[in-house]
Order: structure tokens, then sequence, then C-alpha cells
């Protein structure tokens, strides 16, 4: 209503204008409430979905439930990625060089390297991926950022391919790895970058302790880092393969407690 008009009313006129304009101001405000809260409860229940302490649970649910299906083995083969790229980077850090990584669409994958402390680049495997998938889980708990994370963790898996894989096919999912990444962090909200993430740490920490179990204990005749262990300073590939599981069980317990502590 006009500033003229409402100043030059009469008393009973102006007092009239001003509820009408009290009345569209107080709808106004009212529909800017619901608004408002309509998109806090579209909100809320997001971040309760990541906060709750039942989405690790959930999510071990969810890869125990569909171990052997198509869907998680994308999945799986990251974690060899992270496997071998343990390696390569245990290799470059004792002072050896790596002359090719490769990753293998069968789950497996092989680093063939120069140099540095042979017992350190053999033991790194299990245990550097599965420090790996616990640093992505306890971060994706601690951290609201996860878009950037995810951002971080694309840049760190490219530069990897780059740098160390050498076969065409390790070469291909390490960088389409990346873009999808890239791609998720993009186009998609925090809160699913959050659930990814988690998805990722999980089951990095579920198979590794059953990757350990597999190769070395119930196939100890196959060639696997525990026996190449055993070879270079002694013991068998039991021994080395139950140490390794040994020390995965707590470490995978302790992450999955972090995450869970601080979720709860």
């Amino acid at each position: 209503m006009p500033l003229s008009y409402v100043l030059g009313t009469e008393p009973a006129q102006r007092e009239a204008s001003m509820t009408v304009e009290a009345k569209q101001s107080t709808g106004q405000k009212t529909a800017l409430e619901t608004t408002v809260g309509e998109h806090a409860h579209a909100t809320s229940w997001q971040e309760q979905l990541s906060a709750s302490p039942w989405l690790l649970v959930a999510l071990a649910g969810f890869c125990w439930l569909f171990w052997d299906a198509w869907l998680l083995v994308p999945l799986k083969i990251l974690v060899v990625f992270f496997h071998e790229s343990a390696h390569a980077l245990a290799t470059v850090l004792t002072g050896g060089s790596v002359i090719a990584m490769r990753i293998v669409p069968d789950q497996g994958g092989e680093v063939q390297s120069l140099g540095g402390i042979a017992w350190i680049i053999v033991s790194a495997g299990y245990l550097g991926s599965l420090l790996i998938g616990a640093s992505i889980l306890i971060i994706a708990s601690r951290s609201r950022a996860d878009r950037v994370w995810m951002v971080v963790l694309a840049v760190m898996m490219a530069a990897l391919t780059v740098i160390f894989v050498r076969n065409g096919y390790g070469f291909g999912f390490g960088l389409a790895g990346a873009a999808s990444m890239l791609l998720l962090a993009k186009f998609l909200p925090n809160w699913c970058n959050d659930l990814v993430l988690k998805l990722i740490g999980v089951l990095s920490m579920l198979y590794v302790p059953w990757d350990i179990f597999s190769d070395t204990l119930a196939r100890s005749h196959l060639h696997s880092d525990a026996r190449i262990l055993a070879e270079l300073i002694g013991g068998s590939t039991v021994i080395w393969g139950g140490l390794w599981l040994a020390l995965s069980v707590p470490m995978t317990l302790f992450a999955l407690w972090l995450s869970y502590r601080h979720a709860s």
C-alpha cells in the first residue's frame, strides 16, 4: 500500500490499514516459517542418517548380504587398488623404486619393485589397505566436509594410477574410479558422499581380514604375500597370515568403535 495513502487516511482508516498490513505480514511470516521448517525437516533426516551409529551396522549388513553379488565387485577391486598402492608406497618410502603396478579384474594385482626394505614392503599390502579403509571411515564419521574428502580421495587415486599403474585395465579402473568420485562430489549432496565414503571404509575393513584368511590360511599353497615373507625371513605362510589376521581384527574393531562412538 502506498505510503502517501496510509499517511493521508483518517485515524479509523489508518488503524484498519495497519491491521490489514499486520495480517499480511503475519501471513508472509507464517509462509516463510513453513518453508524453513520443511527445509529443516528435509535436512534433519539426512543428517540423522549420516550421524546414526546404526548406519555402520546397516552398511556392514549390506556388504554381508551382497558379498558375492556383482554390485560390490568394483568396491572390492578398489580395496585391491589400496592393497597394491600400499605396497608401492612402502617401496618408495623405504628407498626402493616401483617398476610397475598392475590391477586385474578378478580382484587381483601385483607390484614389481626394486630395492627397499623387503619385509616392510610385503607386509604393507594387507595392513596398509586396512589402514586406508579405516582412515576413510573415521574421517567420514568425524568430518562434515565429505565432498572435500571425496575430492581428496579422487586426486590421490588418479595420482597413484598415473605414477605407478602400468597395465590397461588397472589404468582404466584407476582413472574411472577417480572420475566417478569427482562426479559424486560435484553433483551429489554431502550426505550421499558421506554414505559412499563410509561404505568404502566398512567394505575395506571387512574385505582385508577375509582376504588374509582366504589367501594365507584357507589356501596356504598360493603364492601370497605371506608366502613371500616366509621365503624371505623364515616361518610359514600360515604363521605370517595368522599374525596379520591377529593384527587386522583388533584394528578393524578399533576403527569401527571410534566411528561408532563419534556417531552415538
